[in-house]
């Protein structure tokens, strides 16, 4: 069994567009949480790292072969990956976070 050389995709749009409102929720509820101080910070700062780290190697696998690989490897490198990198240390030390007393209330 051999995957398809080529595949057309009829709702690549919509696909994409509820990803991104996916990772903008997430991106939300880090930042409430973290303004709240709550300590469940930590799953939403794990699932918007997973989500940020996914978008990056979808958005660099995808363009390979077009012009745009270049542009993708660099918002990767520079921007969806050190944001994944910055939720990842949140949830690993919630005491080190910039959030004050993040890991004692609630």
């Amino acid at each position: 069994m051999t995957l398809p050389s080529v595949y057309e995709v009829r709702q690549w749009r919509v696909t994409w567009v509820g990803f991104d409102a996916l990772l903008m929720v997430a991106m939300a509820a880090t930042a409430l949480l973290g303004w709240l101080r709550h300590r469940t910070v930590t799953v939403s700062a794990t699932t918007t790292a997973v989500l940020l780290i996914c978008d990056a190697w979808f958005d660099v696998s995808l363009a390979f072969g077009t012009s745009g690989v270049w542009l993708s490897a660099v918002l990767a490198a520079c921007v969806e990956l050190p944001l994944g990198g910055g939720d990842d240390m949140i949830r690993q030390a919630p005491d080190a976070c910039p959030v004050r007393g993040l890991s004692s209330t609630r």
